[in-house]
This record gives structure tokens, sequence and C-alpha cells, in this order.
């Protein structure tokens, strides 16, 4: 059961990094070089994310490795958020565009 919910929280995460992305990418401009660059790459990773759920449901077992990978994702999504905030500050861009790539 453990590995199913961390299987679910897994793919809910993708998602809203995905979709947090997808948002920033339309709404925010001067990131939008670095935002086009990780919706591609997330695109790219969206089957090997299945695939990963998908094991886990199978194994049944216990995935620390997936809690990691669901932290990451977060913490992505958090940074999103962050950067979605900044308007005129030009110190903050750039220290924030670093931390996109």
């Amino acid at each position: 059961m453990g590995s199913m919910v961390q299987g679910a929280a897994l793919g809910a995460a993708f998602e809203l990094l995905f979709v947090s992305v997808a948002d920033a990418t339309r709404n925010i401009a001067h990131f939008n070089t670095d935002l086009n660059r990780l919706e591609s790459t997330l695109s790219s990773i969206k089957l090997v994310v299945d695939d990963i759920e998908n094991f886990n449901k199978i194994l049944k077992g216990q995935q620390h490795e997936t809690q990691s990978l669901i932290f990451r994702l977060l913490e992505a999504k958090k940074l999103i958020q962050k950067c979605s905030k900044i308007k005129w500050n030009v110190f903050k861009r750039l220290y924030y565009s670093k931390k996109l790539r």
C-alpha cells in the first residue's frame, strides 16, 4: 500500500511541477528561456516518471529513491512560484535564473 501511495505522490508532484512550469512559461517573460528549457526537459522525462510509478505499483516495496525525487520536484515547484513573484529586481532575476538551470 505504501508504494502505491508513493507512486501516486510521484505522479502528482510531477504533474504539479509540469503545470507550474507551463503556466509560468506563458506568464513570466523574463525567465522564458530557462522555463522553456525546463518544460522541454520535463516533457522528455514524462515517460520515465510514468514507468517509475508503474514499477512502484508492481514491486510494492519501500522506494526511498522515489521520496527524494518527489522532494526535488516539490522544491522545483516552489522555485517556480518564487520566480513568478519577481517583477523588476534584476539581481533577483539573475539569481533565480541560475537556480533554474
